[in-house]
């Protein structure tokens, strides 16, 4: 669920337009995609495995709908 409001967040609120924005961009989402999922197991090991179902589950219904 970080990575979905993170990736939302830059992608309608600041759109990057060249590499280096979008390098940015890209680390700061893998920054909080980390720091929520060592927090989800340390804190909590189930929760860190919803996380990472849902980080699967909406990948895969995103490249669902880049096909159509």
């Amino acid at each position: 669920m970080a990575t979905a409001g993170a990736l939302a967040a830059f992608r309608f609120l600041a759109l990057p337009k060249t590499k280096r924005s979008r390098a940015v961009v890209f680390s700061t989402i893998a920054v909080t995609v980390a720091a929520a999922l060592g927090c989800a197991f340390a804190y909590f090991p189930f929760l860190g495995w919803i996380e990472v179902g849902a980080a699967l589950s909406t990948t895969g219904v995103w490249l669902a709908s880049e096909r159509t």
